[in-house]
């Protein structure tokens, strides 16, 4: 129950988390190539995938990422605040 339990009791790494065929990266994205199925990311490396889900935060910011407007993908984005009641 809430406020029941100590942070380190419930929390567990992300991973633990995921089905071990995602590999699951949390860094910025500056640039995605959504025809080569690639993105930059901010330390200069690309990382290519088969299927992308790139999470800009709880604000919705199509421009935070070169491409990601242009990619055309992203009808289905909500704002958090518009789904956390359903």
């Amino acid at each position: 129950a809430f406020g029941r339990s100590e942070i380190s009791e419930v929390k567990r790494p992300v991973n633990d988390l995921l089905d071990p065929r995602i590999d699951f990266k949390q860094e910025k994205a500056i640039n995605m190539d959504p025809d080569d199925k690639k993105v930059q990311l901010e330390d200069g490396k690309e990382q290519h995938y088969d299927y992308l889900v790139l999470s800009t935060g709880s604000k919705l910011d199509m421009g935070g990422v070169l491409g990601l407007k242009e990619a055309g993908h992203h009808q289905g984005i909500l704002k958090l605040k518009n789904v956390a009641y359903r």
